[in-house]
C-alpha cells in the first residue's frame, strides 16, 4: 500500500501519514 503519497486513510486507522508505518520506500 503507497501510505506515503496516499492521503491519510480512516480504514487504516492512521492519524496521518508520518503515523503510518513505513511499507513503501
Amino acid at each position: 500500500a503507497s501510505l506515503s503519497s496516499s492521503p491519510v486513510r480512516v480504514n487504516h486507522g492512521w492519524k496521518s501519514e508520518r503515523e503510518a508505518p513505513t511499507e513503501d520506500p
